[in-house]
C-alpha cells in the first residue's frame, strides 16, 4: 500500500469535517500567505506536473507547495506525493544525490524518508559516500543537498561530508558547483543552509552571505551566469534570498524584484522580464515568497484532513460516505462506479446481500439484522455546488444495482430508521469542529523520560479524549494514556501520539502528532 493511501486512511473521520462542510477546509490553520505567494501557489495547484514530466519537476512542485505550510493545498500535494512515490525507485537507484532530493521531498510531506517507495533513502545517501565523504553525484550542490536531507531527518551528518562541502567554497566566500569554476548563487544558497543545519560554521556562513551581498544585482536579483549566458534569475533569487534571510542576513530588494516578475497567471518565467510561465521557476520563487527554505518547507499531510472535493481533482470518480448510528463516518473514493454496488466495492467497502440481492450489511454491520425493518441501510446521492459545498442528499428511487452514480458526485449509505423518499437525518450529521488542533508531543526524547500528549483547545469542546502512542508508526501495546514513559525499545525510533476527540452531538475525530526526533539513550 502506498504512503498516500496509508496516510489517507490514517486521517480517519477527520476527513468528514471537510467533506460535509462542517468546519475549516483544513485541520491546520493556513499560513498567512501574501497575495503574491497565494497566486503562485494557486498556479502550482492548478498545473501539477505528471509522471511523464519527470522526477525533478515533481520534486520542485512538492517543495513549492510545501513552502505554503497550508492544508489548503493538501489535495494537490497528495497527488504529487503519489506521483513522486511512483517515480522514486527508478529515479534514485543507488545515487546518493538523487536520494537526497527524494528524501527532502518525502520529509516535506510528512512521510518517512527511511521508508519511502520501498527505499531507505537516508541509507542510500550514506552508503554512497566515498572515503572523503563525497556523496554519489560529485558536485557542490549535490553535497549540500545530501547534508540538508540528513539534517531534516535528524540523522547523523558525518564530519567528512561537511569537510568535503567546504572544499567547494572559494576564497571570496561563495560556493561553486564544481572545483575550479566560479561560485554561483544556487550552490551558495544550499551550502549556506547545509552549514546552518549542522552548526558550528558561523565564519563560513558569514563569508557566504557576504559573497551574496557583493554579487547581488542593483535591482535585488541574483542569477547564475555560465559562458556569458544568464540562467533563471527567479530560481536563483528565490533560493539565495531565502537562505540569506534564514541565517539572519538580509536579502535586501530581492523580494521586491521577485514580486515584480510575477505574471498575471501567478506563475514566474525562467527568464528576466519573461512572459512564459515556468513551473520550476514558480516553485523556487515560493521559498522567498513564503519565508521558507529547503530546510523548513513542510506540509505534513498526516495533519491535514482530506479536503472537500470541490471538483474531481481530489477524487477522480465518486465519493462514497458510509454513516452508522454510533457517530461513525467512513469515506472512500470510488474510481469504478457503473452501479452503486460497484462504487461501494471500489471505495473499499464490503456489501452483504440477502438472498434477494438486497443490501443488508456494509463491512459486516449490523452484526444482528433488524428483521422488523425498523432500521436499514438508506441510499442517497448528492452533487457538489459550484462553490465547492454539497447540495442536499437525495434518496435514490432505485436500488444500488440499478443506480448510475455520476463522476464528481457523492454516494451516501446511512444506517437508521426507514426514510425512503425523505431527507435522511444524516443530512445534519454530528457537528464538526470550528477549531481542531493537531496534537504535539512534549518532553525529553530520552529513554526513561516521560512524554506528554498536548491536545490543545478544540471548539466546540469535546467531552472525551482518548490516546494511542505509536513507535515508528506501529501501535505500542498498552500505551493509551495521556503520558508515555520511553523504554529501551524506543531508542533510535520516532514516537507519535493519536488523540481522538468525541462528545455528545460531536463527531469522533482522530488526529496524529508529528513524529518526534529519534529517541536517544539516557
Amino acid at each position: 500500500m502506498s504512503q498516500f493511501v496509508k496516510r489517507w486512511f490514517a486521517v480517519g473521520t477527520a476527513a468528514a469535517i471537510a467533506l460535509f462542510g462542517l468546519g475549516p477546509a483544513s485541520a491546520a490553520e493556513a499560513a498567512g500567505l501574501s497575495s503574491t505567494a497565494t497566486d503562485a501557489a494557486t498556479y502550482l495547484n492548478d498545473h501539477l506536473p505528471k509522471a511523464k514530466d519527470g522526477f525533478d519537476k515533481v520534486y520542485q512542485a512538492v517543495l513549492g507547495l510545501a513552502s505554503t505550510e497550508s492544508c489548503d493545498y493538501s489535495s494537490a500535494a497528495r497527488t504529487l506525493e503519489s506521483t513522486l512515490e511512483s517515480l522514486t525507485s527508478s529515479y534514485v537507484k543507488s545515487s546518493g544525490a538523487k536520494a537526497a532530493k527524494a528524501a527532502i521531498a518525502a520529509d516535506a510531506l510528512g512521510a518517512d524518508p527511511t521508508d519511502f517507495a520501498g527505499l531507505d533513502l537516508i541509507s542510500v545517501i550514506t552508503d554512497s559516500l566515498d572515503a572523503d565523504g563525497l556523496v554519489g553525484g560529485a558536485n557542490g550542490f549535490a553535497q549540500a543537498l545530501a547534508i540538508i536531507a540528513l539534517s531534516r531527518d535528524d540523522a547523523d551528518v558525518p564530519t567528512k561530508m561537511v569537510t568535503t562541502l567546504l572544499g567547494y567554497q572559494a576564497a571570496d566566500g561563495g560556493f561553486a558547483f564544481a572545483t575550479g569554476i566560479d561560485p554561483d548563487p544556487d550552490t551558495t544558497a544550499v551550502a549556506i543552509l547545509a552549514l546552518h543545519a549542522v552548526g558550528g560554521h558561523a565564519t563560513e556562513v558569514s563569508a557566504a552571505t557576504d559573497w551574496a551581498s557583493a554579487n547581488q544585482a542593483d535591482d535585488g536579483s541574483w542569477a547564475a551566469v555560465y559562458d556569458g549566458t544568464e540562467f533563471s534569475p527567479v530560481d536563483s533569487t528565490g533560493l539565495l534570498g531565502s537562505a540569506v534571510d534564514a541565517v539572519g542576513g538580509s536579502s535586501g530588494k530581492a523580494l521586491t524584484w521577485l514580486e515584480g516578475e510575477q505574471l498575471s497567471s501567478g506563475a514566474f518565467s525562467n527568464t528576466r522580464n519573461g512572459t512564459t510561465a515556468d513551473l520550476m521557476a514558480t516553485s523556487e520563487a515560493m521559498y522567498l515568497l513564503t519565508g521558507n527554505t529547503l530546510l523548513t518547507a513542510t506540509l505534513d499531510l498526516g495533519a491535514c484532513p482530506f479536503p472537500l472535493p470541490a471538483s474531481t481533482s481530489s477524487c477522480n470518480g465518486v465519493w462514497v460516505v458510509v454513516y452508522r448510528e454510533a457517530d461513525d463516518v467512513s469515506v472512500g473514493c470510488a474510481t469504478s462506479y457503473e452501479t452503486g454496488y460497484d462504487a461501494l466495492a471500489s471505495a473499499g467497502f464490503v456489501a452483504g446481500l440477502d438472498d434477494s440481492g438486497f443490501l443488508n450489511r456494509i463491512n459486516g454491520y449490523p452484526a444482528v439484522l433488524d428483521t422488523t425493518w425498523t432500521n436499514w441501510w438508506g441510499y442517497y446521492h448528492a452533487a457538489p455546488n459550484a462553490d465547492g459545498t454539497w447540495g442536499d442528499w437525495t434518496a435514490y428511487e432505485v436500488g444500488a444495482s440499478d443506480s448510475r452514480p455520476v463522476k464528481g458526485d457523492a454516494e451516501l449509505w446511512n444506517y437508521g430508521p426507514n426514510t425512503w423518499g425523505e431527507t435522511p437525518s444524516v443530512q445534519s450529521p454530528p457537528n464538526g469542529y470550528t477549531k481542531v488542533v493537531t496534537p504535539k508531543v512534549s518532553g525529553k526524547r530520552k529513554v526513561g523520560k516521560k512524554l506528554t500528549a498536548v491536545r490543545g483547545s478544540w471548539e466546540p469542546t469535546p467531552t472525551r479524549y482518548t490516546y494511542r502512542w505509536y513507535r515508528n508508526g506501529n501501535s505500542i501495546k498498552g500505551a493509551t494514556s495521556k503520558t508515555y514513559k520511553l523504554k529501551k525499545a524506543d531508542k533510535g525510533k520516532r514516537i507519535t501520539v493519536k488523540v481522538t476527540a468525541s462528545g455528545d452531538g460531536l463527531q469522533t475525530v482522530s488526529l496524529i502528532s508529528a513524529k518526534t526526533a529519534k529517541i536517544r539513550h539516557r
